[in-house]
């Protein structure tokens, strides 16, 4: 039976051996250089406080062949309330000094209510009350990273975000009409940008403080009504902005 060799016989193993450990050498040497203490997966929650400030404006009342039979005077709260942040990410070490990554944000807490209220003129005074309540918002972003310290970081935050947004408002005619309840969610979106600072309590923990500021797209919404007998239509476009202001605690993998 004829044999096959593996390796010609005038190869030498220790060469062989010494040239494949340099190989191996080669190929994990960039990576050890490349290596930061914030590289990778992370997770982290924070807790902190959120501004929301809207704006709200309207058409005027407007019969199906266009006459326009009232305006409507807008009105609109702000409001400040709990905020929390569930994230997850990953950054890659560029060099020593700059890491670049992405990250998904869940903020799970719902806002305090936005008051707002729509006075319709005659041919039959109405008011129309309510509120906007943001249900829960998700964000992604792109984020860019500076090495402050070996144990510090500073980051940049530019994404996007959406979610849903709970609206409720009664409509409240001239008596002896009835008063009517309406219950809807709208989609909210927006871009967002935020700075952030981490800070390495231990080999794996760290902490972070964050500030984000979102602008919201206007929403606009067409609705009808019933005055004195005739269906008449409107628009409110709504938006505006809010920030919130976050610390937390955060684990690199």
């Amino acid at each position: 039976m004829h044999k096959t060799q593996l390796l010609p016989t005038n190869i030498n193993f220790r060469s062989f051996k010494l040239i494949t450990q340099l190989m191996l050498l080669t190929f994990t040497l960039p990576a050890a250089v490349a290596q930061n203490k914030f590289e990778g997966l992370y997770e982290q929650v924070g807790i902190g406080f959120s501004k929301t400030n809207l704006n709200i404006s309207s058409t005027p009342l407007s019969l199906a062949s266009g006459q326009q039979i009232a305006t409507i005077t807008p009105s609109i709260s702000d409001s400040t309330s709990l905020s929390g942040v569930i994230t997850g990410g990953y950054l890659k070490a560029i060099n020593d000094d700059f890491l670049i990554g992405v990250s998904l944000d869940v903020h799970p807490v719902k806002s305090s209510n936005n008051n707002y209220g729509l006075f319709i003129s005659a041919p039959a005074s109405t008011s129309i009350s309510g509120k906007l309540q943001n249900k829960g918002n998700y964000s992604i972003s792109l984020t860019p990273a500076w090495v402050m310290t070996p144990n510090s970081l500073a980051y940049l935050k530019l994404g996007y975000v959406w979610g849903t947004v709970e609206k409720s408002y009664t409509v409240t005619p001239p008596t002896p009409a009835p008063v009517t309840n309406v219950n809807q969610g709208i989609t909210l979106r927006g871009s967002e940008i935020g700075l952030g600072f981490r800070s390495l309590i231990s080999n794996q923990f760290y902490a972070f403080s964050e500030f984000n500021f979102v602008n919201k797209t206007d929403n606009n919404q067409s609705n009808s009504i019933t005055l004195s007998g005739r269906q008449a239509n409107y628009s409110v476009s709504s938006g505006g902005s809010y920030y919130n202001a976050l610390v937390g605690i955060g684990y690199c993998f």
